[in-house]
């Protein structure tokens, strides 16, 4: 590592991801022209500390966020190359109306409404016995059974939504309402063979939806 030609910061070693140091140090770090990568030796291999990706390669990444009180919250760009896993997080604070959030993959700016969602899973309710259910053929993946005037936290977590084959992903949502808990576990299964960058949330009885929706990357 060297002072800058232009004295306005500290260079690390230089080289290309074919030429880099053959007996690293650890805590050495180096430049790579080729990748526009940074990465640091950590004793057994080298870590990437740039290009969104910390030392380690764990964790997630913050991609996007969007709020709004609408009948449709949606978030578009947010899937690409970069991560292959991703982490949504849903949260709704009221509807206008008691029904099903349900839950849609987005491409190019659009909904995509195939007949290819499929779900299994379990619902439950405060101080009830679980019911359980699966089908299939449906337009929209429902999140969470009962919303209205309640709070609804979903975790969702998803993998290669830019892949042109099936998606299999995990969705986890409760909400409370006075006295009342509900809580949903699915498996969920997309069989259209589209690359989606995008998801929107939207609610059966068509209720303004207030809420925001945020997307993570699992580090590689």
């Amino acid at each position: 590592m060297a002072i800058s030609n232009n004295s306005t910061g500290l260079r690390p070693g230089v080289c290309t991801s074919s030429t880099r140091p053959t007996a690293p140090y650890e805590g050495q770090m180096i430049y790579e022209t080729d990748t526009d990568l940074t990465y640091v030796w950590g004793g057994s291999a080298w870590q990437q500390v740039s290009g969104g990706t910390a030392v380690g390669n764990s964790g997630l990444v913050y991609i996007g966020s969007v709020s709004a009180a609408s009948t449709t919250i949606a978030l578009d760009s947010v899937f690409t190359s970069t991560y292959d896993n991703y982490r949504v997080v849903i949260t709704t604070t009221n509807s206008s109306l008691t029904g099903t959030t349900l839950f849609r993959f987005r491409a190019g700016g659009s909904a995509i409404a195939t007949s290819d969602y499929y779900y299994g899973g379990s619902v439950y309710l405060y101080n009830t016995v679980p019911s359980n259910w699966y089908t299939g053929g449906t337009t929209n993946f429902p999140i969470i059974i009962s919303s209205g005037a309640v709070q609804v936290t979903s975790v969702i977590d998803l993998s290669f939504p830019r892949s042109a084959n099936r998606k299999t992903f995990i969705a986890n949502s409760t909400h409370n309402y006075s006295n009342y808990i509900g809580s949903t576990t699915h498996g969920l299964v997309n069989l259209t063979a589209t690359d989606y960058d995008g998801l929107q949330i939207t609610q059966d009885a068509g209720g303004t939806l207030t809420g925001t929706i945020t997307v993570f990357g699992y580090r590689k």
